[in-house]
Formats: structure tokens, sequence, C-alpha cells
């Protein structure tokens, strides 16, 4: 399938019912951009149109969010014994315990347009997001082929304000803009599937149509740090949303092979890959349906843990 095909399914597949604000990923992905830095502006809108995913914002890495058919099953059996495998996976681990002045850094391979047709490229993306997003993150981008090292600033959003970037990338603490915090932590999450569904649907962008609780749960895994036991409802609360689909044979950007959960449309289904035995997540990834079916792979997660300051790296 040819990029311009593509680009115009997903375009299609992205517009909201008459009467609703344009969705997240759509926004973020193709007019969100004039708020970066503007020296990277050309180069993040460029990355953005080739791959519709993986797109370095102020808030992380875009994930796309897509409207499902309505009428499909309430559950899918199959998809629901590889979510209990990745809940209980994740209740393994030993949970964390975050200091207010604390970073979370995700690692993260994302896929990125070659300079060929039919070419491909990952990039290493690295983030450092405040734990209670009141303080300055960063982001940094590292893609030889795609125009090398990328840093980007995020900016904390202390008292419903946030700091502007000037002309040439930085923050000017001197002029700011409202936000809202996005904390790289979020404490006191449900740990039970219903309780975890219930908080999905009710973030902001899902209650007002803007982002499916899909597409929220993704950005919730791979933006954020979550305790095991939450992270485990979340798997579940997936689990319990309607149209949700398993295929196999799936790789991520990583080249890691696994199977994929997801939920879409006739269009577009967004995916969450896990590994087929043990349930770890892998990453996202997206499928263009149509005459051909075309694979996207943006992302694939590395790591996801509590540093101390912006630039450290995990052992």
């Amino acid at each position: 399938m040819k990029t311009g095909t593509v680009m115009q399914q997903l375009g299609e597949a992205l517009d909201p019912p008459a009467g609703l604000e344009p969705f997240r990923a759509r926004h973020r992905v193709f007019s969100g951009l004039s708020t970066a830095p503007p020296r990277w502006r050309g180069r993040l809108l460029l990355a953005g149109a080739a791959a519709a995913v993986a797109v370095l914002l102020a808030g992380g890495i875009a994930v796309v969010a897509v409207r499902t058919v309505p009428g499909t099953p309430a559950q899918n059996p199959e998809a629901l014994a590889l979510l209990t495998r990745a809940a209980a996976f994740v209740r393994l681990e030993s949970p964390l315990s975050p200091k207010v002045d604390q970073f979370v850094f995700v690692e993260i391979k994302a896929w990125s347009p070659g300079r060929g047709p039919d070419a491909e490229r990952v990039a290493l993306i690295r983030s450092w997001r405040s734990v209670n997003g009141d303080v300055d993150g960063l982001v940094q981008r590292d893609a030889p082929d795609e125009g090398g090292h990328l840093e980007f600033p995020i900016p904390g959003c202390r008292n419903g304000r946030a700091s502007e970037w000037t002309d040439d990338g930085r923050l000017d603490a001197t002029r700011t803009r409202p936000c809202e915090s996005e904390p790289g932590y979020r404490a006191n999450l449900p740990t039970g599937p219903d309780g975890m569904l219930t908080f999905l649907r009710h973030l902001p962008a899902v209650a007002a149509g803007s982002q499916s609780a899909f597409a929220a749960a993704a950005d919730l895994l791979q933006q954020t740090y979550i305790q095991p036991q939450a992270r485990a409802a979340l798997f579940l609360a997936v689990a319990k949303l309607p149209g949700i689909t398993v295929r196999s044979d799936v790789t991520d950007a990583a080249g890691r092979a696994g199977v994929a959960v997801g939920q879409g449309n006739n269009t577009v289904r967004q995916e969450l890959i896990f590994e087929s035995e043990t349930g770890q997540f892998l990453g996202t990834q997206m499928n263009i349906l149509g005459g051909e079916s075309t694979a996207l792979r943006p992302t694939a997660l590395l790591r996801n843990t509590i540093v101390n300051r912006i630039g450290e790296l995990p052992v």
C-alpha cells in the first residue's frame, strides 16, 4: 500500500462524528505541532505526517485513537486469556516508590520513515518526565538517518501555568500559558479491572469523545510509570472493552515477536503487543486496513523506571 493511500485512509478513520472536537491523535499529529519549538516544527511535522505515530510533542509520544465499530462483542475469550497472562506477569514485579522530586524514565524504539518509499528506520526515544508533573522534563530522539539527535523540553505545569518555548527551543519561564498537569506517575490508581475501566472512561479526553479508552490505556503504558497491581488491572480492563481482537505473528519495532490485542474499525486498528508465552507488554502497533493490510511498527517499550535526575540512565 502506498504512503499516500495509507495517510488518506488514516485521516478518514480519525475523523470524528459531527459535533465532536478533532480526535486527540489527529490534533497532535497534524495541528498540535504548532506548539513545538519553532526550529523543530518542520522536522517533527515530517516525522508525524509520514509515520502518523511516535510523534514527539510536549506530552511525549502520540498514540492514535480510533473509533470502534458499533455492535461488536463485549469480550473476546482469546484476548481475555492473553491479558490475564499479562496481568499475572506484571504482578511478579516489585513495586517502585517514586518520590516527588524524581523522574519517570521511559526508553522506546519508535518506527520512523526512511528516505525511500519502502525504507524503514527506528528512532531511539528517551524521556524524563516529572513524577508529579510540575518540574520541566526532557525528551531525546536519536535517529542517525532521520535528523540525528534532537532534544525537546517538556514544560512542567505549576499552578495551572507552563513555560513557553523560545525560538531556539528553550523554555522561557517569564512567558507562560495555561496547562493541565500530566504527572509521570499516577498514585492511587484502581487495582481492580472494573475500577480501572471506570477511571479510563472518566479521563477528560475519553469522556469528551476525543480519545478511546483503549488509546488512553496505551498512553498510560508508554508515557507513565504504573504500579504493578494497577498495571494488571489496566490489562484486565482492556479485555472488557468492546471489539477487542487478537492477532498472532506480530513483530514490534525492536524486532521482538509477539501477539497483538487490538481495537479499531474497518480502516485502522490500534494494537498492544505482548510476548505470547509470558504476557510481557512489548509495545504498540497500528494496522491500516484495505485491499492490502499495512502494519506499521510504531513503538517498542524497552525501559520504564524511576531515576533521580534528567539525563540519568538506569543501570
